[in-house]
């Protein structure tokens, strides 16, 4: 208990050594920033009762293999999980109903986000995240081996940092319905060669293709 400090229920720190971890009881908030740096880390089990993971809670946890999210958790942070490159596969509970932009960025070797059945506000389809109603595109898994990917029809918009460091694409077909694509949405993806636009030029934010050093073919 010593190793994390809390107070009214909020997890401010972290400040041990250990790989694998069980936050205590009692915890009600993973508060911002709480892990993060927390190199040494490789597994960490979330009680039930937690209800929220803060901003950067456990960005650049870069060991970090495996999570355990209760299905009491609500709400998951802006940046919660990026640069946890040891992440493989992660599941979001049925009770999460908000979810921060680019929660998984810079997550190389993460190849699945899977969705609990049951959720009513975010689904996945093989592996990629998506608002429950498919309109948006949440996160495409940094580590997917696929080098061509088609976002599926309906899809309205691409969210920020969705793409964000997938090194593995070459070619992306944009369907008909896209109308917006955010801010780094496509932020390093440094093999991708080729954007396929089915429809109309959808508007496309700040950075959005940054760092796509080999992308001639729009």
């Amino acid at each position: 208990m010593t190793d994390f400090e809390i107070k009214n229920g909020v997890l401010i720190k972290y400040t041990g050594k250990d790989k694998n971890i069980i936050i205590p009881d009692g915890t009600d908030k993973i508060g911002e920033n709480a892990f993060q740096w927390c190199n040494v880390l490789e597994s960490v089990v979330i009680p039930d009762g937690v209800k929220s993971i803060g901003d950067r809670a456990f960005k650049d946890c870069r060991r970090l293999k495996n999570i355990e999210i209760p299905d009491s958790v609500t709400r998951i942070g802006d940046h919660a999980f990026t640069g946890c490159e040891s992440l493989e596969s992660i599941k979001i509970p049925y009770s999460v109903v908000d979810i921060g932009t680019s929660i998984f960025g810079f997550c190389e070797n993460l190849v699945s986000v899977e969705v609990d059945k049951y959720n009513q506000c975010y689904c996945s389809e093989n592996g990629v995240l998506f608002s429950k109603s498919k309109f948006e595109l949440i996160s495409y898994p940094a580590g997917k081996k696929d080098k061509i990917y088609e976002i599926p029809e309906n899809v309205m918009t691409i969210s920020e940092g969705a793409f964000v460091y997938n090194r593995n694409l070459t070619s992306i077909t944009l369907p008909v319905s896209l109308m917006e694509i955010a801010e780094n949405a496509f932020f390093f993806c440094t093999n991708l060669e080729t954007i396929k636009i089915s429809g109309r030029l959808p508007e496309i934010k700040s950075m959005a293709f940054y760092g796509c050093l080999r992308l001639k073919n729009f």
